[in-house]
């Protein structure tokens, strides 16, 4: 019953806006069960910030994909090549690539032997 008056609510706000010119407020929020007006909802509206904002860490031009293998690197210093694509989700072909040119970059370097393989990242 509480679901069936607060959809009609909604429907009448939407009418008022269409037929009438009122500049009503309509959220899907407002459909819910539970909506209590009162209680105040995060506007998020401000603080948009997108989510692999990692602009303070990473130089600028790199691809995601170089930065999610900078990232993973940075997280564990002597991970394999194939434990990056199956962490990451690419192909150890398109790792290879893009370590080429994260090397080529300046940005990461090799240590170490093949067994004993660390990652260092320079960045400035």
């Amino acid at each position: 019953m509480h679901r069936l008056f607060g959809l009609c609510q909604y429907l009448m706000s939407f009418l008022r806006n269409l037929l009438l010119g009122e500049n009503n407020e309509l959220r899907n929020r407002r459909l819910h069960i539970r909506w209590q007006s009162e209680k105040p909802q995060n506007d998020v509206s401000e603080a948009l910030k997108p989510q692999n904002d990692v602009s303070g860490v990473m130089p600028e031009g790199l691809s995601l994909k170089e930065t999610a293998v900078l990232k993973s690197i940075m997280t564990d210093n002597d991970i394999s090549i194939a434990r990056l694509a199956e962490t990451i989700g690419l192909s150890t072909s398109t790792i290879d690539r893009i370590i080429k040119s994260l090397k080529n970059k300046g940005i990461l370097s090799r240590t170490g032997s093949t067994k004993q393989l660390k990652w260092e990242v320079n960045l400035k």
